[in-house]
């Protein structure tokens, strides 16, 4: 089934779900766009809108955000036959063609010899249609087609994002994206070279920020609003900040927060839109990073939502104390409600934190984790509380696996860090780079 019959929507709903319905056309599907019951437009994918470019035409190009403030005149246009390219962050996106276009783009694609298709279109499991490239098949079906994960190296430079999320405080979520994020940078990628690691601090309390030196400045850049994600989050076609490069853990590329944060929470939660606009915003570094960590604030507001609908995988903190285990109810909530825009959004790992093995509380609590979690998520190593190291490390901006390698914290840090590429390895997900 190469050609299903596109899914419909009227313009009201383009307008209200304008992303998501770029991402379905982004990967190959086609969708009608009708008003007072009549066929006005289609919004197809970047490979579609090659063939539109064969008949000469040319299209005009606007951002996501454009397109939604503008899209009667788009409409119009593309009813005249004027297609108008779709890009986000720069990068085409999408295309609004008219009717004829559309059709003629299914003639086409019924038409072409086997020899002229770099690319199929594929229709998945889930319903949903994806697009394969460089592959091969015959013209009886896609049956002996191999699924995109067979492929040689279908799984090699993926970008994976990670939330560290608790809405606790002292959580100790910042320790350790600061932690693993420095190991991640001193380990080698699939390709033999170091992992290009994104640090993004999404809290506004900037306690990432802090621990990586870089308001230790008082004229540094990263004190500025421009610096962080505080644009992207209100309007994700803005330019994506650039990374700063902590001076001590030059393996490393982070992103600040700033306290005007603070008054995204609410504004964040208003709109579907603005929720999926860091996963956008993301989308755009594929090829540049392995990994992207994201620290979140203490809540479960419109920050924490969006870096959760951003992401691959949520990786929980939990301090090994009876509240801990008393949040699950509102973790296992929120994360329900963020698959409903990211449905292949997953729990990688439940991080036992702050543990004394000589309290028997804690070691209540960490076999009561095991018991009521694992069901959801492995359970890592747990991380020993050592205030003494951090307190020495933290100042340092530097962290204890570059400090004091041979602390035993190290060796837990690490162990914890094998447990979650394990996790992640068992899970597939990520971006393609």
């Amino acid at each position: 089934m190469l050609n299903p019959t596109p899914p419909t929507v009227n313009v009201r709903e383009l307008r209200a779900n304008l992303r998501h319905l770029l991402d379905r056309a982004r990967v190959g599907e086609r969708i009608r766009v009708f008003s007072a019951s009549t066929a006005v437009a289609a919004l197809i994918g970047p490979h579609d809108l090659h063939l539109v470019h064969a008949d000469g035409a040319d299209p005009q190009r606007r951002s996501a955000p454009e397109v939604r403030s503008h899209l009667r005149e788009v409409l119009q246009d593309a009813r005249r036959g004027r297609p108008t390219l779709i890009t986000v962050h720069g990068q085409p996106y999408a295309a609004l063609v008219s009717n004829e276009q559309h059709a003629a783009l299914e003639i086409r694609r019924a038409s072409r010899p086997l020899s002229e298709l770099d690319t199929l279109t594929l229709v998945t499991n889930s319903g949903h249609v994806a697009s394969a490239g460089d592959l091969t098949a015959t013209p009886g079906g896609v049956g002996d087609v191999p699924s995109f994960d067979e492929r040689p190296g279908a799984q090699e430079h993926v970008m994976q994002i990670l939330t560290f999320w608790n809405e606790s405080g002292g959580a100790t979520k910042s320790t350790m994206v600061a932690e693993l994020g420095y190991l991640l940078s001193s380990r080698v990628n699939a390709a033999g070279q170091p992992n290009r690691v994104l640090l993004v601090d999404l809290d506004p309390q900037r306690s990432l920020t802090h621990r990586m030196g870089l308001l230790d400045d008082p004229n540094s850049k990263a004190r500025r609003l421009g610096s962080t994600l505080n644009t992207v989050l209100q309007e994700s076609d803005n330019d994506f900040p650039e990374p700063f490069t902590p001076v001590r853990m030059p393996g490393l590329r982070v992103v600040p927060a700033h306290q005007q944060l603070r008054a995204l929470e609410n504004i964040l939660l208003s709109d579907d839109a603005l929720l999926v606009g860091l996963r956008g915003a993301l989308a755009g570094l594929r090829g540049q990073y392995d990994y992207v960590l994201i620290d979140t604030p203490p809540s479960n507001g419109g920050l924490t939502r969006a870096a959760l609908v951003a992401s691959n995988f949520a990786v929980i903190p939990m301090p090994t104390h009876i509240k801990s285990v008393e949040n699950l109810e509102n973790v296992t909530s929120v994360l329900a409600q963020c698959r409903r825009l990211n449905p292949e959004l997953r729990i990688a790992s439940f991080i036992p934190t702050t543990f004394n093995k000589g309290r028997v509380q804690d070691r209540e609590i960490l076999e009561l984790m095991h018991q009521q979690l694992s069901a959801l998520a492995p359970i890592a190593p747990p991380v020993t509380e050592r205030p003494a190291v951090f307190r020495d490390v933290i100042p340092a901006r530097g962290a204890v696996g570059l400090d004091q390698p041979r602390n035993p914290a190290t060796a837990e840090l690490g162990a914890v860090l094998d447990h979650l590429l394990a996790a992640l390895a068992r899970t597939p997900s990520g971006v393609s780079a």
